[in-house]
């Protein structure tokens, strides 16, 4: 007896031991990544720029009363963001570290929905690893997750409750009673969702489809067909906006910019090379390997390792594993395309991809007694990543990123000039900061036609350029006649006579 009792003791004691490295390292990859972070809002690199604006401006739209479907200027993009950032801004106004708090909070769910699938799938610990990875993958995916996307984390937000709903039919018994019914459509109805915030949704959505229904064979055809009187209605009803905005506009969406000499063996090779090696945290933000060539090397490991998760989740989770083999070539194949390289796509296949990396992981190890060693793994490979990353890819200038707009606002304030025109990155992000009190028109793209228009007809529009610029340059040649001053680092052309 006495012996049982200090046995129960001693595993008590190594119990109370594992839970305090587990939380040390935990909280020591959470300080990482918000570091990070922290350190990245500072720099030039955590400027808000006029695609970003564009939501903080939309979320404005729907305080008054503009409910849009797409992206303002874009013939698809969903909105979920500007109605779920819409209350912040009544409350705080265009405050820009708010908004990239909302940003990165967004993402902070992603990385809790990611762990849960984790969990669902193998152990907590798993899921830990799952969500931790995430929150200190590389400077690409920290970085993407400060900026103001509309579509991108509520996709991806989707797409994880997607992979729920797809995870917990395969494991019911019957898919005769409500608890199906109730899972079907709510996996139709993200689905929707998810594609209504951006189409490369499909990437994940269609294979996870034909993946269920693998899933759900060992059910008879007759139930697998009755829930899809559940789950094609709700999937419409999550995508109504998107076809409703296209039946209103002749369908536009059927046309997407081109990326000239693309073809589709050039974005298969950028899908993995880039696209996934900034989504790996491979590649710094300048896009160099992280560590040199041998982060080339781990980059071959980590996709084979995904193909490799993929195949085993067949047996048992199709609807993963299959999102994991034929996401990337579906993205790939859209010939619209563009910027495939950079990393942001990544967003819409990185949860069935992070699963099944995760898949490869040894059965036969027991999570509860090795989270210590996994999660500190995590800290050690990924937070080092993450800082080396930074390192190589950020100026080091640290202040506030936004601090040149605000004076240059003040400025035009303060002369009088509160309608201006200027080049695309700088034209909304200056309307948002201001909160709408300095008028600019963009240079092509036009996002808003309404400011654009009241810009262009004031009879006291004046042009702004970066000092030095070449449009700086240019308009001292063609507009002699205009008035030349600064403000900080910007040129202002004001009409003649003011």
């Amino acid at each position: 007896m006495l012996d049982a009792i200090d046995d129960a003791a001693g595993w008590l004691a190594v119990g109370r031991r594992r839970r305090w490295i587990l939380a040390t390292v935990a909280l020591a990859v959470v300080a990482v990544g918000v570091f990070a972070r922290y350190w990245l809002l500072h720099t030039p690199l955590g400027r808000i720029d006029s695609d970003e604006a564009t939501t903080g401006l939309m979320a404005r739209g729907v305080l008054h009363g503009n409910f849009a479907a797409v992206v303002s200027g874009n013939n698809y993009g969903g909105t979920l963001e500007a109605f779920i950032y819409a209350p912040f801004y009544w409350l705080f106004g265009p405050n820009v570290t708010v908004f990239k708090c909302l940003a990165i909070a967004e993402w902070v769910a992603v990385g809790a929905v990611l762990g849960k699938l984790g969990a669902m799938l193998w152990a907590r610990a798993v899921g830990m690893f799952l969500a931790l990875s995430l929150w200190v993958c590389g400077p690409w995916t920290v970085f993407l997750s400060t900026r103001l996307f509309l579509g991108y984390p509520s996709g991806a937000l989707c797409l994880g409750g997607f992979a729920w709903c797809c995870i917990s039919m395969a494991r019911l018994d019957t898919l005769e009673g409500v608890r199906a019914q109730w899972h079907a459509a709510i996996a139709g109805l993200l689905a929707g969702l998810a594609f209504w915030q951006h189409p490369l949704a499909v990437a994940t959505v269609l294979p996870g489809l034909v993946g269920l229904y693998v899933d759900l064979r060992r059910h008879t055809m007759a139930q697998r067909v009755r829930l899809l009187r559940w789950l094609v209605p709700a999937a419409f009803v999550g995508v109504f906006p998107f076809f409703w905005y296209n039946a209103a506009n002749s369908w536009p969406s059927k046309s997407f910019p081109q990326l000239p000499g693309s073809t589709l063996l050039g974005r298969e090779h950028a899908m993995y090379t880039q696209m996934m090696a900034r989504g790996f945290g491979l590649r710094d933000l300048s896009g160099r390997w992280t560590f040199g060539r041998p982060a080339a090397l781990v980059l071959v490991v980590l996709i084979a390792a995904m193909w490799l998760g993929a195949l085993r989740l067949l047996k048992t989770h199709a609807a993963i594993g299959l999102a994991g083999i034929f996401g990337p070539p579906i993205m790939a194949a859209f010939p619209s395309l563009y910027a495939v390289a950079d990393g942001h796509y990544f967003t819409f296949i990185l949860i069935p991809i992070f699963v099944c990396v995760a898949a490869v992981l040894p059965r036969s190890i027991r999570w509860d007694t090795l989270r210590p060693l996994a999660i500190s793994a995590v800290a050690v490979t990924l937070a080092a990543a993450t800082l080396v990353g930074f390192d190589h890819g950020l100026p080091h200038h640290f202040g506030d990123a936004n601090g040149d707009v605000k004076e240059l606002a003040a400025g035009l304030e303060a002369t009088n000039f509160t309608h201006i025109r200027t080049d695309y990155w700088l034209a909304y992000r200056l309307v948002f900061v201001s909160n709408n009190q300095i008028i600019s028109a963009s240079s092509l793209p036009t996002r808003f036609p309404a400011i654009d228009k009241e810009a262009n007809d004031s009879p006291r529009l004046a042009f702004v350029a970066y000092v030095g610029d070449a449009s700086d340059v240019t308009w001292q040649r063609i507009f002699p006649e205009r008035r030349r001053f600064t403000i900080g680092q910007f040129a202002i052309f004001a009409p003649s006579g003011t």
